[in-house]
């Protein structure tokens, strides 16, 4: 591997140990004990070796197996001083030895069995350890004594094991053990061997690196953001594309490639503290990424075809544009593990040419890694554009005989941004007789016009995702038809759980209709203007209102941004639903559903509700009317607490709560009053010539002040008017103002000069207010500037 021994040759932490067993090295481990000072290695030859990673040089040696060690485990007992600083090694004959790291020696060895070891319970308290196997027999042994106390077969065996006051290392989960720990790693090596039946000879002749760029992304944000600023006590995570909401395999929920957080830190992770010497070897992990990163890039990117992408590759990792990598293939996991390797291939650029699928592979590994890159630098806002840049070049450069990336697969991330941006430059690299044999292909699988025998639910989620993220970012290439038939699928997604059939895809139907679910919401909210004409809308927004309350919460996540973004496109839509439904459901769990949703509005996405306030104010109002059996009583406690955010949010709502009134203005320049003993208006005024930007009640709630930025005037008015009073009001503004009888004159009227203007509705609910200093006096403020008014 020339390339990734070029790496490391600058590599000044590098241990090499020569002849270290005779024949191959079948596993290794770095104990924990000793800050990570030791390395354990088991070779073909049943001998365990401790070497020291600070000196590099060999400590001990225990030949104590028959055949290869197989595997390391590390103890789940770490109370017994006998067994913290231990790791048990298991032969390929089962035959396991218990090796201390901090004595150096070997303390027990336990006889092999005819069956794989499945558990090893400690049971050190009454001095204990028992050996379980697959043939569901456990030896018991001593300790102590070193000697079989006795073995147990079936029942018994099931419930010693099952015993769950014992920490136990479960080893029939999984055919590879892991460390008790979860520690997980970034790179894995496997070695192809060809074996001599007649010579019984093996011949290594290639070695596989299996790479997990999610973690290796994951842990370069991290180090970086911990190296930036190590005051901080919590792990960091640079900004990134939307969260994930979507599906990996539309089988299950998808994992999101940006947004990935392992179970646990590395070993390296529990190094970091803040201090100058733990803040140092912060420093150093980040290089070792950063050198991991550059192998990986420097063999998975094609040179002189994007300046702008290559240049920062070049530059944040110190990368040759003459690098070649002519002994170094590339190859897939695929479904159970397995792995497919191209052959090697004389021309580097040739690999761009096998399939579709290897095509996406590494594209999407280039854009993920690339993007951590860019975000080091410090130019993320321009990730995408650069990776999608990038794909954009390959195709004049590689030939006509390059195979563009496969939509299917990228269409499993493509609520990540850079491969959202690989799929619509996928999608426009493409001619247009094969853009519309790709389209008719996948309209044949939409669940709305798929043939009895396309229906396969994983083929129609995916021809839906497909196509609707062309109907979401290039909907000139859908006809109506198609676009109909997408829109359809997707409302049908958003609802629809008997699509599942765990018989063929083995997963649980459940979390494949919850992955469904999301996706649909997504994209429903992302192209909603091309949909909006082919779906029932309302019922649509319904089915989403149900979800944004889901005790899940991905799904509750999910349909409040797709909620939101519908609102973004058409507010009166949404709003209108969500007053509709709130005054007129037929059930009272409706209606707190609504009224709980408006409340996530004005919490979150104030400005979204700022022209609807008033017609969001008379809904919750009404859901208090007394004269309804049982509404109001069950309404209340959502109703109150819709109604303080309400006044909390905007300063064009305000409550008195000795009066029991409830005052609102409108962009029309009135002012409503509302009583809420009785659920209904009890005045409005009206004399403001625009939209009104903050009000209040005196304290003594006999007055409310109200005052327009547009007509640059103060308005204090009687929030209380009689009968008499209405009457004279109307017959005095009737003899100066004809028409106008309808109207109720203001009590004091001032006017004032604003040296600055205040268009923005966030600044406006930011920097306008009204404050009674007494029940005379009012200050309005408006950003630094406060006016006093007498009343």
């Amino acid at each position: 591997m020339p390339a990734l021994s070029q790496v490391m040759d600058h590599r000044q932490d590098v241990r090499i140990f020569k002849r270290a067993h005779d024949g191959p090295v079948t596993c290794m481990i770095v104990h924990e004990s000793h800050q990570h000072q030791y390395l354990l290695s088991g070779g073909r030859d049943g001998a365990v070796k401790i070497w020291n990673l600070v000196d590099g040089k060999y400590v001990v040696s225990f030949t104590v197996h028959a055949l290869a060690v197989k595997s390391f485990i590390e103890p789940a007992e770490q109370n017994d001083t006998r067994i913290r600083g231990c790791v048990v090694s298991v032969a390929k004959d089962n035959s396991v030895a218990l090796i201390s790291v901090d004595s150096m020696t070997c303390l027990f060895m336990f006889p092999g069995h005819a069956y794989p070891l499945s558990a090893i319970q400690w049971r050190t308290a009454e001095d204990y350890l028992v050996l379980g196997y697959s043939d569901e027999a456990a030896f018991v042994w001593q300790i102590a004594a070193g000697s079989l106390d006795r073995v147990l077969h079936g029942k018994q065996s099931k419930v010693i094991l099952e015993d769950d006051r014992w920490p136990i290392n479960d080893l029939s989960t999984a055919t590879t053990p892991k460390p008790v720990n979860g520690h997980k790693h970034n790179a894995t090596m496997r070695s192809i061997v060809s074996t001599n039946q007649a010579l019984q000879t093996t011949t290594h002749f290639a070695h596989v690196f299996i790479f997990n760029i999610r973690r290796l992304v994951h842990d370069l944000y991290a180090r970086y953001e911990r190296t930036r600023n190590h005051e901080m006590s919590d792990l960091v995570v640079p900004p990134t594309p939307q969260q994930s909401t979507s599906s990996a395999s539309y089988d299950a929920v998808v994992p999101d490639i940006a947004n990935f957080r392992p179970d646990k830190d590395d070993p390296l992770d529990h190094s970091i503290s803040e201090d100058d010497a733990s803040m140092q070897a912060g420093g150093i992990d980040l290089k070792k990424r950063l050198e991991l990163v550059s192998a990986i890039m420097s063999t998975s990117i094609s040179w002189n075809v994007s300046q702008a992408f290559e240049d920062i590759c070049c530059t944040t990792l110190a990368l040759s544009r003459q690098t070649r990598h002519d002994a170094i293939s590339f190859g897939l996991k695929g479904a159970n593990g397995y792995l497919s390797l191209l052959a090697p291939i004389p021309e580097e650029k040739d690999t761009w040419k096998v399939s579709q699928v290897m095509t996406a592979s590494r594209l999407l590994s280039v854009a993920l890694l690339a993007k951590a890159i860019i975000f080091i630098t410090g130019q993320e806002a321009k990730a995408s554009d650069l990776i999608a840049g990038y794909a954009m070049a390959l195709p004049p450069v590689i030939g006509d005989s390059y195979c563009f990336p496969s939509l299917s697969l990228l269409s499993k991330y493509w609520q990540d941004h850079s491969a959202r941006s690989l799929f619509s430059s996928a999608v426009t690299g493409l001619k247009e007789d094969e853009t519309m044999a790709m389209i008719a292909y996948w309209e044949n699988y939409l669940p709305t016009s798929s043939s009895p025998d396309n229906h396969n639910p994983h083929m129609m989620a995916r021809a839906t995702i497909v196509l609707g993220i062309m109907g979401c970012d290039q909907p000139q290439m859908l006809n109506s038809g198609v676009r109909k038939y997408t829109a359809l699928s997707l409302a049908l997604l958003l609802s629809d759980s008997d699509l599942d059939d765990p018989k063929a895809h083995g997963t649980d139907p459940s979390t494949a209709s919850v992955a469904r679910t999301l996706a649909s919401m997504e994209l429903l909210s992302q192209g909603f203007s091309t949909w909006e004409s082919y779906i029932n809308v309302a019922e649509v927004l319904r089915t989403m209102f149900v979800y944004a309350l889901d005790p899940q919460p991905a799904v509750s996540r999910g349909a409040n941004n797709a909620i939101f973004q519908i609102a973004a496109t058409n507010m009166p839509l949404v709003i209108g639903t969500l007053t509709y439904d709130t005054t007129r459901a037929k059930k009272t769990s409706e209606r707190i559903r609504c009224l709980k949703i408006i409340g996530t509005f004005i919490r979150k996405k104030p400005i979204l509700l700022f022209g609807d306030v008033h017609r969001v104010v008379e809904a919750v109002v009404k859901t208090l009317d007394p004269n309804v059996p049982h509404l109001r009583e069950n309404m209340l406690p959502t109703a109150t607490a819709v109604l303080h955010s309400l006044v909390k949010s905007y300063p064009f709502v305000d409550f008195s709560n000795s009066a029991q009134k409830l005052a609102v203005g409108t962009l029309e320049g009135a002012c409503v009053i509302y009583d809420l003993r009785t659920a209904t208006r009890s005045v409005v005024l009206e004399g403001h010539t625009g939209a009104i930007a903050a009000l209040a009640f005196s304290p003594d709630a006999k007055y409310v002040a109200t005052s327009s930025l547009e007509d640059k005037t103060v308005r204090v008015w009687y929030s209380n008017i009689s009968l008499l009073g209405v009457l004279t009001s109307s017959l005095s503004q009737g003899l100066t103002r004809h028409g106008e009888g309808d109207a109720q004159k203001a009590y004091k009227v001032f006017a004032f000069a604003l040296p600055l203007v205040i268009t923005d509705p966030h600044q406006q609910l930011q920097q306008v207010h009204f404050e009674w200093t007494s029940q005379r006096c009012v200050k309005l403020h408006i950003k630094d500037l406060v006016m006093s008014f007498n009343v």
